[in-house]
């Protein structure tokens, strides 16, 4: 007969009295290695970080690797859009049990899921306007989409919505396409999302209320046209500031491509740019503007040996381009048939 209160038969006493009780048990959080909720939350504020320094790398030159257009071309974008599904996937998952006191137990909850994805979302709004300030980035709300889209993955692969095998099949293969479907649209071109980012860039800038100059002291923000390895394109110091040097071999239009201006030109009178010709032979410059759509404008100009200001009015440009949404800006020489050098020392939007 044993007195009441006895350890259980094979219990020790002390084992007995360490022993923590089930509802102890129950209260101790469910998180991977044990981890507490600040260092879940230290390891999501570095992968954040991560995250934005990505967001600050040029992937144009890794693009134009495969070609300027094409099939190649598109799946490389494709896939460069779709990496935001797996990336914030990664950080949900890590927001999530900084964010839940029980960590996986939350799960049953909708304030933790629901919280996790609010904080992807505006991590995913953040990471976007900080790439609008990022020479050869743009945003896009399509990535936003994408974002949230790989969180909410994230949330299922953890069981937020169901458990089961067939439950999570049930919310992987939908929000899986849906990433892919966006990522894809984004990647066609023509993308929408962009526009309210670029407005907001804008109106931070105050573009266009005030005259745009092009900073020249970061060749990130100028891409070569072509994927030709003979053209260079290098920042030098001078004594007024900073300018663009470019070597350019043979070719129909050789020059570089820049996104790094205003995106709304209706309040400007022309485009000038000044350009140092650097042989001993006229050449033939040239500018195009494109606009979201891809519709596109040239205009041409003699380039006489050493400095010119070349001074481009923009109303035929407005006959073919929408200048409330500029995306890019091409400087070029036309039929060159021998490798210049020539320099661009400065771009400004005239009121």
């Amino acid at each position: 007969m044993s007195l009441t209160g006895a350890p259980p038969r094979g219990e020790s006493p002390r084992e007995a009295a360490t022993a923590p009780p089930e509802a102890s048990r129950a209260l101790r959080p469910d998180r991977p290695f044990g981890l507490s909720r600040a260092a879940c939350a230290a390891l999501a504020v570095v992968y954040a970080a991560f995250q934005s320094l990505l967001s600050s790398i040029d992937t144009a030159p890794a693009l134009d690797a495969l070609g300027k257009e094409g099939f190649l071309r598109k799946v490389g974008q494709t896939a460069s859009n779709f990496a935001h599904v797996p990336l914030f996937a990664g950080f949900a998952a890590l927001a999530f049990f900084a964010i839940a006191p029980r960590g996986r137990r939350d799960l049953e909850r909708p304030s933790g899921p629901a919280l996790t994805l609010l904080a992807a979302l505006l991590f995913g709004v953040a990471d976007e306007i900080h790439q609008a300030f990022v020479p050869s980035r743009f945003p896009s709300l399509l990535d936003v989409g994408s974002d949230v889209v790989g969180a909410a993955l994230a949330l299922v692969l953890l069981g937020a919505f169901g458990t089961t095998r067939r439950a999570r099949l049930a919310g992987v293969v939908p929000l899986a396409a849906a990433g892919l479907v966006l990522s894809a649209v984004a990647a066609v071109g023509n993308d929408p999302g962009v526009v309210p980012f670029r407005r907001l860039a804008d109106r931070v800038r105050g573009y266009p209320e005030n005259e745009f100059r092009a900073a020249l002291d970061d060749a990130r923000a100028w891409r070569r046209n072509v994927p030709e390895p003979a053209l260079t394109v290098e920042v030098a110091a001078t004594p007024s500031g900073h300018e663009i040097r470019l070597s350019l071999p043979p070719s129909p239009w050789p020059g570089v491509v820049t996104r790094s201006i205003p995106f709304d030109w209706r309040g400007y009178r022309s485009l000038e740019v000044g350009l140092r010709n650097d042989s001993t032979v006229p050449l033939v410059a040239g500018v195009r503007v494109d606009d979201l759509a891809d519709r596109r404008h040239e205009e041409t100009a003699p380039l006489p040996p050493g400095d010119a200001t070349l001074d481009f009015p923009l109303e035929p440009f407005a006959a073919s381009v929408d200048m409330s949404e500029v995306d890019t800006l091409l400087v070029h020489l036309v039929g060159n048939d021998a490798t210049r050098s020539i320099a661009i020392t400065s771009v400004r939007l005239l009121k």
